[in-house]
């Protein structure tokens, strides 16, 4: 007949040793959700202004080559943003 050892839970200790989940801090974690946060403000914001170029275009009287030069202008800009760094 043969015996089973009883279920011995690992401490606190060892499994922040083996799960990497464990090891985060409250504040990276705060940082990441920040990040996103961000990220997604800065995506809303980039594209608010594009429902309204067609309204000052008929106020303005542009053509829609001009609209569409706004556009062209506007999507190299925001791709070009990440690239620009202030000067600190």
């Amino acid at each position: 007949m043969t015996t089973t050892q009883p279920i011995a839970l690992p401490s606190a200790a060892e499994r922040a040793e083996h799960d990497p989940t464990q090891s985060i801090t409250p504040r990276a974690r705060f940082g990441f959700i920040l990040a996103i946060v961000a990220q997604i403000a800065m995506m809303i914001a980039a594209s608010a202004p594009s429902p309204f170029y067609p309204v000052l275009a008929q106020d303005i009287g542009f053509d829609a080559i001009v609209i569409a030069a706004v556009f062209a202008v506007y999507a190299i800009v925001l791709l070009d943003a990440p690239h620009r760094r202030l000067p600190l």
